[in-house]
């Protein structure tokens, strides 16, 4: 799978009918779950019993959480710990890169003007 490939189905999970905090918090779990992958395979716990575990989660940030995590299981058809390291990477680059795209959408900022005036008071400072 290439890179704008998983950008879209990454973007398609956490698209515009959840709010722009179930999609960071979301997608922050996704992370976490699939980053402690072995740790989880290990201690035999699942990744729907890791996310209840996290109580200060909103319960539609975890659904989504868990939706991803199944993305991924689904499109791999190999347990989670057995998913190749570059692999894992490959995902949570694109759901970083979900999670930008939309906090750039909703807040309306430019990067390029941002970078600019930073590098202006970082000469200036």
């Amino acid at each position: 799978m290439d890179w704008n490939q998983t950008v879209d189905i990454m973007g398609n999970i956490a698209g515009p009918d959840w709010s722009r905090s179930n999609v960071v918090e979301g997608v922050y779990l996704a992370m976490r779950v699939m980053s402690h992958r072995a740790v989880l395979a290990s201690n035999s716990i699942a990744p729907e019993a890791y996310l209840r575990r996290g109580p200060e989660s909103s319960p539609e940030s975890r659904r989504l959480a868990l939706k991803i995590v199944e993305e991924v299981l689904s499109r791999e058809s190999v347990p989670l710990d057995k998913i190749p390291q570059e692999t894992i990477d490959l995902y949570i680059k694109a759901l970083a890169e979900v999670t930008r795209r939309r906090l750039k959408q909703d807040f309306q900022y430019d990067e390029e003007r941002g970078a600019m005036l930073l590098e202006e008071m970082r000469r200036a400072g």
